[in-house]
Formats: C-alpha cells, structure tokens, sequence
C-alpha cells in the first residue's frame, strides 16, 4: 500500500512542475509586496526565483505539506549567481511567489 502512495505523489510533484514551467513560461507570475520585500532583504531578484523554478525540483508541498493551501510547493535549486535557495510558491491560476530564501 505504501508503495501505491508513492508513485501518486511521484506523479502529483511531476504535474506540478510541468505546471510551474508553463506558468513561467506563459508569464504569469505574481509578486505580492511581501514577497518582493523578502527578496530585496536577502539580496535575491526575479531572475534568482526564475532560475529556481525553470531548472530546480520540488522538495515538498502539497496537500500533505500545506492542508488549507494545497497548491503550495517548495522548491529548491540554483539561482542566477549560482547559489542555493528554496522558492515556496503557491498555484493558483497564476504562479504566486509566497517566499524565497537562501539555503
């Protein structure tokens, strides 16, 4: 049974990234000041998180990982420079970036 619950969520993160490529892609991303205001404070850009997401993989999210939001995931990869980080990103039509942070 464990086994069964693995592959669903291996297939559920592979969605999920596809989705967040596309968005990228199309365009339609959203930065709330918070977000904004978070980047600038941890001396990160738009081109960090746009690196994170065409090229990075998730590490977590999901019903499991955020109940009331489940269209949340965390991401982790590469930024612009070269450096770690972990992007949490919500789904939601558009692709909202809820935070940012070097590892």
């Amino acid at each position: 049974m464990a086994r069964l619950i693995e592959l669903d969520r291996a297939r559920h993160i592979k969605r999920a990234k596809k989705r967040i490529k596309a968005l990228l892609r199309e365009g339609l991303v959203e930065y709330p000041v918070h977000a904004t205001l978070r980047l600038r404070e941890r001396g990160l850009d738009v081109n960090d998180v746009h690196c994170v997401m065409r090229r990075g993989r998730i590490i977590g999210g999901g019903h499991n990982a955020f109940p009331e939001t489940p269209r949340r995931y965390i991401v982790r990869g590469k930024g612009a420079d070269g450096g770690e980080l972990v992007c949490v990103v919500d789904i939601d039509g558009v692709l909202v970036l809820v935070s940012a942070w070097p590892v």
